[in-house]
């Protein structure tokens, strides 16, 4: 059918091809790059702007690269996240015995010993979290026995530092087993300063009363504790070994006759600051905080996290 000299079905082809020609318009269309089939454009989408879509090998190492790149500044952010984690569930655990121990003390007039039977002739069968039937260092602590247990609500069990179980091999001997990684102030679990026996035998057999700490938001109760044991599971005094648990907060200084002994020199460092280079410290009157590594006995120690926050003194520890 013709309109005067204009083919009507050649104009509609003609409004078809330029309506398409639209629609590809936004994709950089070039005409060279196109193909017509049974009257129709139809593009070839493999290319943008007359560039092939695939990958080259530079471009994909260099991906690879930044992906990379990028990890590495986000591990290391996310490892921190996890002990900053960890380290709020074992400032709960400390604020939980801290409660317990004052609850205790409200019933006894007296905080729990820290060790009522450790020192000569003791038998070395009782702590703060339990006790066992036999000495030696492969003996657990029974904590269901321990003065704590039926102060810690329904839940009554044993506090546990995540990361200080992550560090260590339970199987293995330890001579301070089923402390949890948690440490106990024993100028608070013991009378060493207001009872002068050579022994020890009758100052450890029981805890202060809350009266006589004079400063309760300034005195240590509970912290983030730890030690270095050889491999039958002693003590290893030069700080070469395994890491294991340890149920007392030591002091800088020993206490004899009633008095530190700075001349005696530095005592073995127990407050492991394991989370972050910081250490959970619970103080007598409830209160908890976050501390960071002052000084340590040794520098091999220090190297591992152990040492001690604030001066370098029993200000901390003491009672008065």
């Amino acid at each position: 059918m013709k309109k005067g000299n204009v083919s009507v079905g050649s104009k509609w082809n003609g409004f078809k091809l330029r309506e398409m020609i639209a629609e590809v318009d936004d994709h950089q269309f070039q005409p060279e790059k196109f193909e017509i089939k049974m009257g129709r454009a139809k593009p070839d989408w493999r290319i943008w702007g007359g560039r092939r879509l695939e990958f080259t090998l530079v471009e994909l190492l260099v991906v690879i690269a930044i992906i990379g790149i990028l990890a590495s500044m986000l591990l290391p952010a996310l490892s921190n996240a996890k002990e900053m984690a960890r380290r709020a569930s074992c400032a709960n655990n400390l604020k939980e015995l801290t409660l317990s121990n004052i609850m205790y003390e409200s019933d006894y007039n007296r905080f729990v010993a820290a060790a009522e039977d450790t020192n000569w002739p003791g038998a070395n069968l009782k702590r703060w979290h339990g006790q066992r039937s036999s000495a030696g260092n492969s003996s657990d602590y029974d904590f269901k026995l321990s003065p704590l247990y039926t102060y810690l609500g329904q839940s009554g069990s044993s506090k546990r530092c995540s990361t200080l179980d992550s560090m260590t091999d339970l199987s293995l001997p330890s001579f301070e087993k089923s402390g949890g990684g948690y440490g106990y102030n024993p100028a608070i679990g013991s009378k060493i300063y207001f009872v002068d026996d050579s022994y020890g035998i009758e100052s450890c057999k029981e805890g202060v009363s809350a009266e006589r700490i004079k400063r309760p938001s300034e005195t240590v109760m509970f912290s983030d504790t730890a030690c270095i044991v050889d491999p039958s599971g002693d003590w290893a005094l030069s700080g070469s070994g395994r890491i294991a648990e340890y149920s007392f907060v030591q002091s800088p200084f020993y206490v004899s006759g009633k008095e530190d002994q700075p001349s005696w020199g530095f005592a073995g460092p127990s407050i492991h600051f394991r989370h972050n280079k910081t250490a959970n410290i619970s103080w007598a009157d409830g209160h908890l905080s976050h501390e960071k590594i002052s000084f340590s006995s040794d520098v091999n120690l220090r190297s591992q996290n152990f040492g001690w926050f604030g001066t370098p003194d029993n200000s901390s520890f003491k009672p008065f």
